[in-house]
């Protein structure tokens, strides 16, 4: 990681590199990087990048990969200019809570528990002494079967998964929701603070 700082040392920018280990192939990076608004558009960026590739060079890289939200014009003529093409558009789902029709989710807790499937936060579990286990397990069944652009996903051993997912601070056990088949855990809905 590269920072940068203005004159009373405070930081204006970073950059860094990293690698996931769940999608690891080994000459692909991704690169995470930012600079305070006051100070864009100064060269700042530029000059972070160049300083990360030099030290990426080290590493043989074939592809560095970014993320860049559409609506994030001077991100997307940054990462453009500096020879970034979109490969993979995510889309974003948002519900407007005052305005959904909660009327169509009435009944829906019923007619799942009629067919014997109930579900719970991963909160809701916590006594069950198998619950980081099944979860692991069944997170690592779908993820296998995510499709991704390029390489492989790759299982997380439990303590990178304990580590990555259930004791980072942005993952919400009150959020996180399994759906169980008598004690079996069959579908999953995680949630990450933003």
């Amino acid at each position: 990681m590269v920072v940068a700082e203005d004159d009373a040392e405070n930081m204006i920018g970073y950059a860094l590199y990293t690698q996931h280990a769940d999608m690891y192939k080994p000459f692909i990076f991704w690169l995470k990087m930012g600079v305070a608004t006051a100070h864009q558009r100064r060269g700042i960026g530029s000059a972070l990048l160049a300083t990360l590739l030099d030290d990426l060079h080290q590493h043989n890289p074939e592809e560095l990969h970014t993320e860049v939200r559409e609506d994030n014009l001077p991100a997307l003529n940054f990462a453009h200019k500096h020879g970034f093409a979109e490969s993979v558009r995510r889309w974003e789902s948002r519900l407007d809570l005052p305005s959904a029709e909660v009327r169509l989710w009435r009944g829906f807790d019923e007619k799942m528990a009629a067919q014997g499937i109930v579900i719970k936060s991963l909160a809701d579990l916590e006594d069950d002494p198998e619950r980081d286990t099944k979860f692991y397990e069944l997170h690592w069944a779908v993820d296998s079967d995510v499709p991704i652009e390029d390489g492989e996903i790759i299982q997380l051993s439990m303590d990178e998964f304990r580590k990555d997912v259930l004791d980072n601070p942005d993952f919400v056990t009150e959020g996180t929701f399994v759906a169980l088949d008598g004690e079996q855990y069959v579908r999953l809905s995680t949630f990450f603070k933003d």
